[in-house]
């Protein structure tokens, strides 16, 4: 049984008991012991929802209509900039920027539901009102619902490196992406990307140079940048954390300079690819 999939048995056909909404257990007085969030319909009804500053949006699923995402200023209620952070992980990251960062609205994003559900419970025990979050893969998400000029940073921190090269494919970063990200940047607006992986990283690095609209930028120093699950294990692992950093640029006249280095000396701080 998958994600979706409910229980059925003969007589009253399909009942989604592990699909609704908040679900939890009863007890004797009917308080609620436990709660968490759960998918909010059955496979077969499969539809984009918008519920609890949440959006979700089906796997294999293609009738999107981008009239059904409201807009930033309707989401968050002010018209604040929006920040969003691709592969958010647990959502430590983004939850700590949000809270550090309340003039500014954040969306975190991510396809793995348990994770979601980690974002969604520590987002409501902190209170953080600047957090939208989407339970649905990134390209999709970003082509079919977000408009265009309407971001002022990108975030993408240790997307799946899909280290073999026959898995390359499945790779966040690819050409159609980078395509969309530029669109819903607003002109000079950012994109940061941190990866333990350093073909990969080479990778963004080449495609993202190669394309007129990008524009290479000193990044951040990763000690300034913030931490995350991910970037504390491969440290204890001994790997080195390499970022980037690009601007949005809004003529042709770019610099052809290239550079992916290592931002924090976790491993060689002199490191250069």
């Amino acid at each position: 049984m998958n994600g979706f999939a409910g229980v059925r048995d003969k007589e009253n056909g399909v009942h989604p008991p592990l699909l609704r909404w908040g679900a939890g257990r009863i007890n004797q007085g009917g308080s609620t012991l436990r709660q968490r969030l759960e998918i909010p319909y059955l496979w077969e009804d499969r539809v984009p929802l918008l519920k609890d500053r949440l959006f979700y949006i089906p796997q294999h699923y293609e009738a999107h209509c981008r009239s059904v995402f409201p807009p930033w200023s309707s989401l968050f209620g002010n018209i604040h900039h929006v920040h969003i952070e691709y592969c958010s992980g647990n959502g430590e990251w983004i939850l700590e920027k949000a809270a550090t960062h309340p003039h500014l609205n954040w969306v975190a994003v991510d396809w793995n539901f348990r994770r979601i559900q980690k974002i969604y419970a520590k987002r409501k025990s902190r209170g953080l009102k600047n957090v939208f979050i989407v339970f649905g893969e990134s390209f999709t998400f970003t082509r079919e619902y977000v408009p265009s000029e309407s971001v002022e940073a990108l975030y993408i921190n240790f997307p799946d490196p899909w280290p073999k090269r026959r898995h390359a494919k499945h790779r966040l970063i690819h050409s159609p992406f980078v395509q969309e990200l530029s669109r819903i940047l607003l002109p000079f607006g950012t994109l940061h990307l941190v990866t333990d992986h350093a073909d990969y990283g080479q990778q963004m690095r080449f495609m993202l140079d190669a394309l007129h609209q990008w524009k290479w930028t000193e990044p951040d120093d990763l000690a300034d940048y913030g931490t995350s699950y991910f970037a504390r294990l491969w440290q204890s692992k001994g790997r080195s954390i390499y970022s980037l950093r690009y601007q949005k640029w809004p003529s042709e006249d770019k610099k052809p300079f290239t550079h992916f280095a290592e931002s924090l000396p976790i491993k060689k701080s002199d490191q250069t690819l």
